[in-house]
């Protein structure tokens, strides 16, 4: 668990502490807010192992990567270049990338770059 999460569940007896503690995903935690009839904010709920989106966030992986924006524009040789900005759904992280067809995988870019190049298409 990460730090900021004791300080939610601080008012729970010491073994209702320590049965939170045990849950690994958001989906455990509900379950157990559910069983014994508790309230817990969603911020909270985003506090357990495996979650991010804190001061102090757990790794995240990245692995739920959902496109909010894109844009295609061409390059000095007139081949098209595609980019993207990415957010995480797990911790809300921004990422974004360049991509085209002589690349094998994205690459990732600055805020700045990606911006720039937006201005100019």
């Amino acid at each position: 668990m990460i730090e900021n999460f004791e300080k939610y569940i601080k008012g729970l007896s010491p073994e209702l502490q320590e049965k939170a503690r045990e849950c690994k995903t958001k989906e455990e935690l509900n379950a157990f807010i559910a069983e014994n009839d508790l309230e817990l904010p969603e911020e909270a709920l985003e506090l357990v192992a495996g979650g991010c989106g804190t001061s102090t966030p757990k790794p995240c992986s990245h692995v739920s990567e959902t496109t909010i924006e894109s844009f295609s524009k061409k390059d000095l040789l007139g081949r098209i270049v595609d980019y993207y900005k990415k957010s995480c759904n797990n911790c809300g992280a921004i990422s974004y990338y360049r991509w085209n067809d002589r690349e094998r995988y994205p690459t990732e870019i600055s805020e700045g770059e990606y911006n720039g190049q937006k201005a100019q298409s």
